[in-house]
């Protein structure tokens, strides 16, 4: 499973998720006209990639366009990219069974967050 990080989103990430999300891109390395957030959705579904972003913008285009692709939503306060690496890390498994349901009532959306506690 890969991910495409979007622009608010630091490329330099893209280095530490390397061996556990291989194929990972940046929207700004691979093709920097993708601007636009349905420009970026349109390449994420015809190249496979599941979009990691902060903007809750993604979200509405999965309810209006359905999946994929799926979307993983940063809702974290302040975070370090060597902290968002850590969390993705932790949470792969879980991760990569929402990437890979595709069933017609499976959610296109995954908030990632601070664990409570």
């Amino acid at each position: 499973m890969k991910l495409l990080l979007d622009e608010n989103i630091s490329h330099r990430l893209l280095k530490v998720l390397d061996a556990v999300y291989p194929g990972s891109e940046h929207v700004n390395t691979i093709r920097p006209e993708l601007r636009s957030d349905r420009m970026i959705w349109e390449h994420a579904r015809s190249n496979r990639f599941v979009i990691l972003t902060f903007d809750t913008d993604f979200v509405q285009l999965s309810a209006l366009l359905g999946k994929p692709p799926k979307v993983l939503l940063l809702t974290l306060r302040n975070p370090r990219h060597s902290r968002i690496a850590e969390l993705l890390d932790v949470q792969q498994a879980g991760i990569e069974a929402f990437a890979a349901d595709m069933a017609p009532d499976a959610p296109g959306v995954m908030e990632i967050k601070e664990p409570l506690g």
